[in-house]
């Protein structure tokens, strides 16, 4: 019996033995890439050594080339501000789609939006036409749009824009009706409509109808500007009964059906107060590609908001966006190198870690962290859950932990590149280098914050 237990025990370690090489990860292939290796080589020869945000605009302008074939003549561009946080590049963006629009989200941002974009010609009586369109992209609570009249940007500024406030419900739309009759404005209102998101917004057409009835009763104080039929549901369709890219193909033309249904009650019922086509906005990063399908427009909306696929940010990675190159990437300087890296708390686990996964046998300490990213090259870099709680927000933010192989070449001085999960990171940079051809060209001034 001993003798069998032996034996079976024997057995079992030479299993585990052969298993070993088979279960253990293999060290991860570090492979150059021209396009990351030329910008390193850009920023040496800048003598940067700090973390930096990088914009590429030669991927930017192809991004946006991608944008203006799906809309062709079927729709208007309008820019983000949240996803595309930079006036330089707002106007970049904007002055290669032919567009004034932008979507804003912030209170705060309106006036100095306005203040920084619209230049009046002094020697002019009267301002010019509207030199900047700005839809809000949420139902602001009703103080914040009275502090704006209360405080408003110069009045041929604001005469030479157009703002259009997004009202969800009726009683905001009573909310801001007071406020055109106590400030003496009028104001343009955008109807949110409820199209699957279920995040507010209105939920069936008796209550559009009479949202358009307050709007007729009170042509002084409210005109109609558009509705909104924003789908950022469609990339979650969970999938059931179907493939996740069959239950998200449905979800978009049950959203349309639903858009186009709000858009007849409109035409039909309330067309003596619609001034041309009506603003239609619907429309995301992730979603505009089914917009046009076989050279069809799949839909009602005669606008688009679109602002990271412009960058693609991490967040934005799918098979329908394939066509899209990420633009935008955060840079930092290896400071350290530990072979071996031992884990504070955890030096006992950490060495059979390493042991097991090769990968994670040096430590590599980063100028910087905390940013909401993931690491793309070099390959061969990774997170490592007992340090990080995020792959890169770490124990102690001012300097990232990566792991490598001991085999990996990188050695302090080196650049990590990592590709921001949002666009709007860049509020967290005091500037943004830009690159054409694989070299630094300039810099955008990102704004000072963002919510």
């Amino acid at each position: 019996m001993a003798i069998r237990k032996r034996r079976l025990l024997l057995a079992g370690l030479v299993l585990a033995g052969l298993a070993v090489p088979v279960l253990r990860p293999s060290v991860e292939a570090v492979q150059p890439d021209p396009y990351f290796d030329r910008l390193a080589a850009a920023l040496r020869n800048s003598a940067v050594q700090r973390p930096v945000a990088l914009l590429d605009l030669d991927r930017v302008d192809a991004n946006l080339a991608q944008i203006r074939a799906v809309l062709g003549r079927d729709a208007q561009y309008r820019a983000t501000t949240k996803s595309l946080p930079s006036y330089e590049l707002l106007r970049h963006v904007l002055s290669a789609m032919g567009s004034n629009r932008v979507m804003e989200f912030h209170a705060p941002y309106l006036r100095p939006l306005i203040e920084h974009w619209v230049q009046i010609d002094p020697s002019a009586s009267q301002p010019g036409p509207t030199q900047l369109d700005i839809l809000l992209g949420k139902p602001l609570p009703t103080g914040e749009v009275d502090a704006f009249y209360a405080n408003p940007p110069p009045a041929d500024k604001l005469a030479a824009t157009r703002i259009r406030w997004l009202v969800d419900h009726e009683s905001r739309l009573a909310e801001y009706l007071a406020i055109a009759q106590s400030r003496g404005q009028r104001l343009d209102i955008v109807i949110e409509l409820d199209v699957g998101l279920h995040r507010g917004g209105v939920p069936h057409h008796d209550a559009l109808r009479r949202m358009m009835a307050t709007l007729a009763a009170h042509p002084t104080q409210l005109r109609f500007a558009g509705l909104m039929g924003y789908e950022g549901h469609v990339p979650y369709a969970p999938p059931l009964l179907q493939s996740s890219s069959a239950a998200q193909a449905q979800a978009f033309v049950d959203a349309q059906k639903q858009l186009a249904a709000y858009r007849d009650v409109l035409k039909k019922e309330f067309a003596t107060l619609i001034h041309d086509e009506p603003l239609i906005n619907s429309g995301g990063s992730k979603t505009f590609p089914r917009y046009r399908q076989n050279g069809t427009w799949q839909s009602p909306a005669n606008e688009l908001a679109i602002g990271s696929a412009v960058v693609k940010p991490a967040d934005f990675d799918s098979e329908l966006l394939s066509a899209l190159q990420p633009a935008l990437f955060i840079v930092e300087p290896v400071l350290k190198r530990l072979s071996p890296g031992p884990l504070p708390h955890a030096e006992s686990i950490g060495a059979l870690w390493a042991w097991w996964n090769r990968n994670r046998r040096d430590a590599l300490f980063v100028y910087g962290g905390g940013w909401d990213v993931k690491p793309v090259y070099p390959r061969g870099l990774f997170s490592h859950p007992l340090y990080n709680t995020r792959p890169v927000d770490t124990r102690i933010p001012n300097q990232t932990l990566l792991n490598v192989a001991a085999s990996h070449p990188i050695q302090p001085g080196d650049f990590v590149f990592y590709r921001p999960q949002q666009g709007d990171v860049i509020v967290q940079f005091d500037e943004v280098l830009l690159v054409r051809d694989g070299k630094l060209v300039g810099t955008f001034r990102p704004l000072p914050r963002r919510l």
